[in-house]
């Protein structure tokens, strides 16, 4: 044994090597010679040594509110896809939902949140419990959802984002505002459209923005309804005595601007195929527009709803002129 580890620890068991033993020990390998070192320090492990203090991660901006969407949509996308022979709107709701909560939970996790925190926990059984005794049955497939309770659950989910968008910071305002007016316009399209809760007007300035692009729009539905016949033009009238309603609310909220002497179609319509061309993109135009106002907003003010309330209104009524609704109608992903 070398010198140095003889004085360490002292003789083992006050038995001496002799030449064969050592050159039996030093052809053993490294292991060998650790556990005789180690047996002649008596060294041992603790088992009930303290655990090292782990460090507790500190939460980021809107985590709440953010951890909460994203088990919202994604229940409603796992609700849609329980229906039985689903139409290919619930299949595009379901589309919707899924895309929603890939762009959240990657807002998430690019800031550090675990996924473990953002899903659901599990439910486990009790630590200590028996294992002994029958097997537990085996876990049954999800219920069958009906469109009706999807339904019911976009609408309630719209109501659960808006509650927490008051404690929002503005980088994420814009998303969950969206979020909010997708998930109630597919309760409208479902046929259980949100019961909307008084709310304070826009400000001013907002309604004028809403105001002159809801006027530009209604006024290309005239051009619409001029170039198309039948049940086209009745569904452009419809749609232009909407806008004029909408048009008198957003006037009633402050916004007086007079319109403009003429608008500027974006391409010529002289044929029904080019009218309805013209319906389908200032439809999109108006969708588009319907959160330009957010930060005219205050974080605290009921208008929020308002503002989601016209949304949806907007996403509604684009769908009836064919354009699809989106998972953030009003901007583009983030």
């Amino acid at each position: 044994m070398p010198a140095h580890v003889s004085d360490l620890c002292g003789p083992v068991s006050g038995v001496a090597l002799s030449r064969r033993a050592a050159l039996r020990l030093a052809a053993s390998g490294v292991s060998a010679l650790a556990t005789v070192v180690l047996a002649g320090c008596d060294i041992r492990l603790e088992d009930d040594a303290p655990d090292l203090p782990l460090l507790e991660r500190k939460s980021i901006p809107d985590e709440a509110a953010l951890v909460s969407a994203v088990r919202l949509v994604t229940g409603l996308g796992q609700q849609a896809g329980r229906i039985p022979g689903a139409s290919a709107t619930v299949a595009r709701l379901a589309g919707n939902h899924l895309t929603q909560a890939t762009v959240l939970r990657a807002r998430l996790t690019s800031a550090g949140v675990p996924n473990h925190v953002i899903d659901a926990p599990a439910t486990s059984p009790t630590a200590g419990a028996s294992t002994s005794g029958p097997p537990a049955p085996a876990v049954s497939a999800p219920p069958a959802v009906t469109q009706e309770q999807l339904a019911a659950a976009e609408s309630a989910a719209t109501t659960a984002v808006l509650g927490d968008l008051g404690t929002v910071s503005t980088p994420n305002r814009a998303v969950l505002v969206a979020v909010a007016a997708a998930c109630g316009a597919a309760a409208a399209e479902l046929g259980a459209p949100v019961s909307w809760a008084a709310s304070d007007p826009l400000p001013t300035i907002a309604a004028a923005q809403l105001l002159a692009e809801t006027r530009s729009v209604g006024w290309a539905f005239q051009v619409v309804a001029a170039q198309t016949a039948a049940d086209t033009r009745a569904a452009a009238v419809a749609t232009m005595t909407t806008l004029s309603a909408r048009a008198d609310e957003l006037a009633t909220m402050g916004a007086t601007t007079p319109p403009p002497l003429a608008y500027v179609l974006p391409f010529p319509v002289t044929t029904p195929e080019a009218a309805g061309r013209l319906a389908t993109t200032v439809m999109t135009r108006l969708v588009a527009a319907g959160l330009g106002p957010l930060p005219l907003v205050l974080h605290d003010s009921s208008a929020l709803t308002t503002l989601v309330r016209f949304q949806v209104a907007s996403v509604s009524l684009a769908r009836t002129w064919g354009v699809a609704p989106g998972p953030f109608p009003g901007m583009t992903y983030p």
